[in-house]
Parts: structure tokens; C-alpha cells; sequence
């Protein structure tokens, strides 16, 4: 997840290759967001998600391949 105060930054200006690497890898093309991720939880904790008991929910671009149980 790509946060401003999170190592994604430092590992793109030290390393960029690397850093490419990893973003071409993901499906969306980017990282995902803080925002993208609070916009999750918000919805999960949310009355339009009253009837959902239980779950995983994966926020990360993509880079799933698997389905979650």
C-alpha cells in the first residue's frame, strides 16, 4: 500500500528499478492507496454492509491471485 509516510517512497527514490518491478507486476498498474483503502473499511463498517457477518477483503491491486477462504 502506497502511503507517504509508508516505505513505498524511500524505496522508489533509492531503488527505482525495483520499485518499477514491483508496480508492473500489479494488475491495476499502481499501488493501492490509503484512500483506496479506507474507502474499504468504510464501506465494511458501514450501514449499506448491515447484512455481512464476516470476510476477507483484499485491497492491493491485484497482486492476489488466489482466492481467499
Amino acid at each position: 500500500m502506497w502511503t507517504e509516510d509508508g516505505p513505498w517512497p524511500q524505496i522508489k527514490e533509492a531503488a527505482p528499478d525495483f520499485f518499477n518491478s514491483i508496480v508492473a507486476q500489479l494488475p491495476l498498474g499502481e499501488m493501492t492507496s490509503g484512500e483506496d483503502m479506507a474507502r474499504a473499511i468504510v464501506f465494511v463498517a458501514s450501514p449499506a454492509c448491515k447484512t455481512m457477518t464476516g470476510a476477507n477483503v483484499v485491497v492491493d491491486s491485484g497482486m492476489t491471485k488466489r482466492v481467499q477462504f
